[in-house]
């Protein structure tokens, strides 16, 4: 199979890294609605591939993911 190069293909790399915000986002409710701590394995997992594909730098990927999780956190607290 040809290897494709998905660094030419993403035109905007930006911090925070917006996949890393929704899958904390969404692992992080999950989490505090079920308890259940596999949801907790989602972000890094979205982290890695970002970093690995070069479409983001590893610290996009940490503020995305912590701003992903404070806002689920707000949300669960303050509704």
């Amino acid at each position: 199979p040809r290897a494709i190069n998905l660094s030419k293909l993403e035109s905007n790399g930006s911090m925070p890294s917006g996949d890393s915000v929704q899958s904390a986002a969404i692992s992080t409710f999950f989490w505090l609605l079920s308890g259940n701590t596999c949801w907790l394995l989602l972000p890094p997992i979205v982290m890695f591939t970002r970093v690995y594909f070069v479409c983001h730098w590893v610290c996009d990927t940490i503020v995305g993911a912590i701003i992903g999780g404070l806002i689920s956190y707000a949300v669960l607290q303050f509704s």
